[in-house]
């Protein structure tokens, strides 16, 4: 909530007016490098975008602060860190940045629901020993919340620059009963892969019905 209001010129002034005078036209401006948010502290993580692909997520960490019981992040101390949290939604494989921050950043991916019981998925310090921006690529799952902490190495602070790109997976040729894979012959070695495959509307639970089986 933004609130305009009449304001008289400082006391002393010889060309100045009250408050009662203080009356015309105004202009507000504002810049908004992002619109999603961010958090001091990790349970009032801010959500990123659900997809695959963001980019342009500014954040200062000048005023951010350590928690009781924070994780070192890529093992630095935290100091003054900031939380987002990202549920993806489908299977896939993720890649977050820190390129562009102006100050040496330490970035960690998390999953849990509190933060004494974080368990750590991957975490960076610098990309490179010559840069010193952070970049992290790991697998995710559909029902997984990650939560991606970015602090500044040995306390340091600025601006923080926060981009993802990813993929998703595929689902098998097989994944659905009208594309059922035909088997033959007497002897059979199929090798496959259920990664990424769902379960359709009207399937029944796989699982033993008659004791010894299926």
């Amino acid at each position: 909530y933004l609130r305009v209001s009449s304001s008289s010129e400082p006391d002393g002034s010889s060309t100045g007016w009250t408050t009662y005078g203080s009356i015309g036209a105004y202009t507000l401006t504002g810049s908004f490098p992002s619109l999603i948010g961010f958090a001091d502290n990790f349970a009032e993580a801010a959500s990123l975008p659900s997809g695959f692909s963001f980019s342009g997520i500014e954040a200062s960490n000048s005023s951010a602060t350590a928690e009781l019981n924070e994780p070192l992040h890529a093992g630095s101390v935290p100091k003054h860190s900031l939380w987002w949290k990202w549920s993806p939604g489908v299977i896939g494989r993720m890649k977050l940045s820190t390129f562009g921050s102006t100050f040496d950043t330490v970035l960690a991916v998390y999953t849990g629901t509190s933060l004494g019981k974080l368990s750590p998925v991957v975490s960076n310090d610098n990309v490179h020993p010559l840069l010193n921006y952070s970049q992290v690529d790991f697998p995710v799952t559909r029902e997984g919340v990650y939560y991606v902490a970015v602090d500044g190495k040995n306390g340091a602070t600025g601006r923080v620059v926060l981009s993802g790109s990813g993929t998703t997976a595929s689902s098998p040729s097989n994944d659905n009963l009208g594309a059922a894979t035909t088997l033959s012959g007497s002897s059979l070695l199929v090798r496959s892969s259920n990664f990424n495959a769902t379960r359709e509307d009207g399937e029944p639970e796989h699982r033993l019905t008659t004791k010894g089986t299926y």
